[in-house]
Protein backbone atom coordinates (compact mmCIF):
# COMPACT_ATOMS: atom_id res chain seq x y z
CA UNK A 1 0.00 0.00 0.00
CA UNK A 2 1.04 3.24 -0.93
CA UNK A 3 1.53 5.73 1.08
CA UNK A 4 -1.08 8.56 1.45
CA UNK A 5 -0.38 11.15 -1.70
CA UNK A 6 1.31 8.84 -3.95
CA UNK A 7 4.89 9.28 -1.79
CA UNK A 8 7.50 6.50 -1.62
CA UNK A 9 9.16 4.76 1.02
CA UNK A 10 12.93 5.78 0.46
CA UNK A 11 16.15 3.49 1.53
CA UNK A 12 13.85 1.31 3.48
CA UNK A 13 13.56 -2.29 3.13
CA UNK A 14 11.69 -5.47 4.38
CA UNK A 15 13.70 -8.24 5.34
CA UNK A 16 12.07 -11.84 4.23
CA UNK A 17 10.78 -14.27 6.98
CA UNK A 18 14.26 -16.57 6.39
CA UNK A 19 16.68 -13.89 7.02
CA UNK A 20 16.11 -12.91 10.17
CA UNK A 21 18.76 -12.97 12.58
CA UNK A 22 19.02 -15.52 15.31
CA UNK A 23 18.16 -15.17 19.06
CA UNK A 24 20.79 -14.11 21.42
CA UNK A 25 19.46 -16.41 24.40
CA UNK A 26 20.95 -19.39 24.56
CA UNK A 27 18.93 -22.58 23.70
CA UNK A 28 18.38 -24.07 27.54
CA UNK A 29 17.21 -27.85 27.70
CA UNK A 30 13.64 -28.20 28.46
CA UNK A 31 14.06 -31.83 30.23
CA UNK A 32 16.50 -32.36 32.41
CA UNK A 33 18.90 -35.31 32.66
CA UNK A 34 18.92 -38.04 35.54
CA UNK A 35 22.52 -38.93 36.13
CA UNK A 36 24.31 -41.17 39.47
CA UNK A 37 25.90 -39.21 41.94
CA UNK A 38 29.38 -39.56 42.58
CA UNK A 39 30.88 -41.49 45.10
CA UNK A 40 32.90 -39.21 47.42
CA UNK A 41 36.52 -41.20 47.23
CA UNK A 42 37.57 -43.10 50.74
CA UNK A 43 39.77 -40.81 52.49
CA UNK A 44 43.19 -42.16 52.80
CA UNK A 45 44.81 -42.13 55.84
CA UNK A 46 47.67 -40.17 55.88
CA UNK A 47 51.25 -41.76 56.11
CA UNK A 48 53.48 -41.48 59.06
CA UNK A 49 56.70 -40.12 57.87
CA UNK A 50 59.18 -40.07 60.62
CA UNK A 51 61.57 -37.02 60.22
CA UNK A 52 65.23 -38.05 61.05
CA UNK A 53 65.75 -34.04 61.99
CA UNK A 54 62.95 -34.02 64.52
CA UNK A 55 63.82 -37.48 66.15
CA UNK A 56 67.14 -36.18 66.53
CA UNK A 57 66.20 -33.00 67.99
CA UNK A 58 63.80 -34.94 71.03
CA UNK A 59 66.84 -37.39 71.30
CA UNK A 60 64.31 -40.28 71.33
CA UNK A 61 66.27 -43.85 72.21
CA UNK A 62 65.85 -46.59 69.19
CA UNK A 63 67.39 -49.35 71.75
CA UNK A 64 67.33 -53.03 71.29
CA UNK A 65 67.90 -55.78 73.80
CA UNK A 66 71.37 -55.70 75.37
CA UNK A 67 73.29 -59.06 74.52
CA UNK A 68 74.98 -60.92 76.87
CA UNK A 69 77.82 -59.36 78.65
CA UNK A 70 81.16 -58.61 76.90
CA UNK A 71 84.30 -60.17 78.14
CA UNK A 72 86.75 -58.17 76.22
CA UNK A 73 89.04 -55.76 77.60
CA UNK A 74 88.31 -52.06 77.34
CA UNK A 75 90.00 -48.69 77.81
CA UNK A 76 93.37 -48.98 79.64
CA UNK A 77 92.55 -52.62 80.48
CA UNK A 78 92.97 -53.66 76.54
CA UNK A 79 96.68 -52.28 76.44
CA UNK A 80 99.43 -54.23 76.75
CA UNK A 81 101.59 -51.23 78.84
CA UNK A 82 99.63 -48.55 80.07
CA UNK A 83 101.66 -45.11 79.50
CA UNK A 84 100.66 -42.21 78.44
CA UNK A 85 102.48 -42.90 75.39
CA UNK A 86 100.64 -45.82 74.54
CA UNK A 87 97.77 -44.55 75.62
CA UNK A 88 98.34 -41.60 72.80
CA UNK A 89 98.94 -43.94 70.40
CA UNK A 90 95.99 -46.25 70.80
CA UNK A 91 93.42 -43.22 70.90
CA UNK A 92 95.05 -41.39 68.17
CA UNK A 93 94.01 -45.06 65.95
CA UNK A 94 90.67 -45.49 67.39
CA UNK A 95 89.98 -41.86 66.53
CA UNK A 96 91.31 -42.47 62.79
CA UNK A 97 89.02 -45.14 62.83
CA UNK A 98 85.97 -43.99 63.99
CA UNK A 99 86.18 -41.27 61.50
CA UNK A 100 86.70 -42.61 58.68
CA UNK A 101 84.13 -45.28 56.38
CA UNK A 102 83.07 -48.68 55.71
CA UNK A 103 82.65 -51.74 57.46
CA UNK A 104 85.15 -52.23 60.14
CA UNK A 105 87.37 -55.41 60.61
CA UNK A 106 87.65 -57.25 63.78
CA UNK A 107 91.21 -55.27 64.66
CA UNK A 108 89.05 -52.17 64.38
CA UNK A 109 86.98 -53.22 66.59
CA UNK A 110 89.77 -54.11 69.18
CA UNK A 111 91.40 -50.95 68.41
CA UNK A 112 88.11 -49.11 69.50
CA UNK A 113 88.06 -51.08 72.50
CA UNK A 114 91.42 -49.68 73.45
CA UNK A 115 90.04 -46.02 73.49
CA UNK A 116 90.39 -44.79 77.06
CA UNK A 117 89.91 -40.93 76.36
CA UNK A 118 91.51 -37.90 77.37
CA UNK A 119 91.87 -38.21 81.32
CA UNK A 120 94.85 -37.88 82.76
CA UNK A 121 96.66 -36.83 79.48
CA UNK A 122 95.92 -33.04 79.80
CA UNK A 123 93.31 -33.28 77.22
CA UNK A 124 90.31 -33.21 79.70
CA UNK A 125 89.92 -32.17 83.31
CA UNK A 126 86.64 -34.21 83.52
CA UNK A 127 87.11 -37.58 81.91
CA UNK A 128 88.00 -40.84 83.82
CA UNK A 129 88.45 -44.50 83.04
CA UNK A 130 85.99 -46.63 85.06
CA UNK A 131 87.61 -50.06 85.70
CA UNK A 132 85.88 -53.85 85.20
CA UNK A 133 85.64 -54.45 88.92
CA UNK A 134 84.03 -51.14 89.65
CA UNK A 135 81.31 -51.72 86.45
CA UNK A 136 80.40 -55.01 87.32
CA UNK A 137 80.06 -54.16 91.17
CA UNK A 138 77.58 -51.56 90.18
CA UNK A 139 75.54 -53.71 87.46
CA UNK A 140 75.58 -56.84 90.57
CA UNK A 141 74.35 -54.11 93.24
CA UNK A 142 71.92 -52.91 90.97
CA UNK A 143 70.06 -56.05 90.19
CA UNK A 144 69.97 -56.86 93.85
CA UNK A 145 68.17 -53.84 94.24
CA UNK A 146 65.99 -53.20 91.36
CA UNK A 147 65.92 -55.65 88.54
CA UNK A 148 65.20 -52.73 85.68
CA UNK A 149 64.44 -53.53 81.76
CA UNK A 150 65.95 -49.69 80.99
CA UNK A 151 68.77 -48.14 81.81
CA UNK A 152 70.04 -44.70 81.80
CA UNK A 153 73.92 -44.25 81.25
CA UNK A 154 74.24 -40.18 81.91
CA UNK A 155 78.24 -40.54 80.90
CA UNK A 156 78.90 -43.36 79.10
CA UNK A 157 82.12 -42.33 77.42
CA UNK A 158 83.18 -45.60 74.92
CA UNK A 159 80.78 -47.89 77.11
CA UNK A 160 82.35 -49.42 79.82
CA UNK A 161 78.73 -49.77 81.44
CA UNK A 162 77.11 -50.85 78.33
CA UNK A 163 79.76 -53.58 77.59
CA UNK A 164 78.44 -55.08 80.85
CA UNK A 165 75.14 -54.49 81.20
CA UNK A 166 72.49 -57.46 81.74
CA UNK A 167 71.14 -59.29 78.38
CA UNK A 168 67.70 -57.96 77.35
CA UNK A 169 68.01 -54.59 79.06
CA UNK A 170 67.64 -51.45 76.87
CA UNK A 171 70.46 -48.84 77.60
CA UNK A 172 70.71 -45.32 76.14
CA UNK A 173 73.93 -43.95 76.78
CA UNK A 174 74.73 -39.84 77.18
CA UNK A 175 78.63 -38.48 76.67
CA UNK A 176 79.65 -35.42 75.55
CA UNK A 177 82.46 -36.01 74.01
CA UNK A 178 82.21 -36.65 70.24
CA UNK A 179 84.68 -39.36 69.32
CA UNK A 180 83.73 -41.33 72.68
CA UNK A 181 79.91 -41.36 71.99
CA UNK A 182 80.81 -42.81 68.17
CA UNK A 183 82.95 -45.10 69.39
CA UNK A 184 80.44 -46.33 72.23
CA UNK A 185 77.96 -46.14 69.16
CA UNK A 186 79.79 -48.34 66.58
CA UNK A 187 80.53 -51.13 69.50
CA UNK A 188 77.08 -51.37 70.99
CA UNK A 189 74.83 -50.95 67.98
CA UNK A 190 71.95 -52.28 69.85
CA UNK A 191 72.11 -48.86 72.36
CA UNK A 192 71.43 -45.44 71.95
CA UNK A 193 73.53 -42.90 72.70
CA UNK A 194 72.85 -39.43 72.37
CA UNK A 195 76.11 -36.68 71.68
CA UNK A 196 74.90 -33.54 73.89
CA UNK A 197 75.90 -32.32 77.08
CA UNK A 198 73.76 -34.36 80.05
CA UNK A 199 72.22 -30.93 80.84
CA UNK A 200 71.16 -30.61 77.09
CA UNK A 201 69.77 -34.36 76.81
CA UNK A 202 67.71 -34.08 80.19
CA UNK A 203 65.86 -30.75 79.29
CA UNK A 204 65.63 -31.93 75.47
CA UNK A 205 64.80 -35.72 75.15
CA UNK A 206 61.33 -37.14 74.97
CA UNK A 207 62.50 -40.31 77.08
CA UNK A 208 59.84 -41.74 79.73
CA UNK A 209 61.34 -41.80 83.15
CA UNK A 210 64.13 -44.50 83.18
CA UNK A 211 63.96 -46.96 86.42
CA UNK A 212 67.96 -47.27 86.62
CA UNK A 213 70.28 -44.60 86.18
CA UNK A 214 73.92 -45.91 86.72
CA UNK A 215 78.05 -44.72 85.39
CA UNK A 216 80.36 -43.06 86.68
CA UNK A 217 80.67 -39.53 87.46
CA UNK A 218 83.13 -37.46 85.88
CA UNK A 219 81.93 -34.26 86.81
CA UNK A 220 84.01 -31.73 88.97
CA UNK A 221 83.34 -28.44 90.49
CA UNK A 222 84.64 -25.90 88.54
CA UNK A 223 84.52 -21.44 88.52
CA UNK A 224 82.59 -20.07 85.82
CA UNK A 225 84.86 -17.68 85.47
CA UNK A 226 88.37 -20.07 85.30
CA UNK A 227 88.32 -20.81 81.53
CA UNK A 228 90.78 -23.42 82.23
CA UNK A 229 88.62 -25.25 84.84
CA UNK A 230 90.16 -27.47 87.07
CA UNK A 231 93.45 -28.78 87.06
CA UNK A 232 93.98 -32.17 85.70
CA UNK A 233 94.03 -35.59 87.60
CA UNK A 234 97.40 -36.77 86.42
CA UNK A 235 96.01 -40.41 87.28
CA UNK A 236 94.15 -42.62 84.98
CA UNK A 237 91.42 -43.49 87.98
CA UNK A 238 87.91 -43.76 88.49
CA UNK A 239 85.36 -41.05 89.89
CA UNK A 240 82.98 -42.00 92.48
CA UNK A 241 80.18 -44.24 90.84
CA UNK A 242 76.52 -43.42 90.91
CA UNK A 243 73.89 -45.46 91.38
CA UNK A 244 70.14 -44.32 91.42
CA UNK A 245 67.06 -46.83 90.87
CA UNK A 246 63.60 -45.53 90.88
CA UNK A 247 60.49 -47.80 91.55
CA UNK A 248 57.90 -47.14 88.42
Amino acid sequence: MWPPGGGRFVGMSILPSAQTQPSLLPILPLTGTKTTPKKAPAKTPPVAVVDPALVAFAMRSITHPAPEPSDLPMGVEALSRVTDAERLKANELARQIVSGEGELTPAAYSALRAWSGEGGLGGSTSAFYTPRALVDFMWSLSQALLPAERALEFSCGSGAFIARSPALTHVTGVEIDETSAKIAQQLFPHAAIHHAPFEQYAQQSEDALFPLMIGSSAFRQAHPNHRGGPAPDPAVGAAPGLLTCRRA
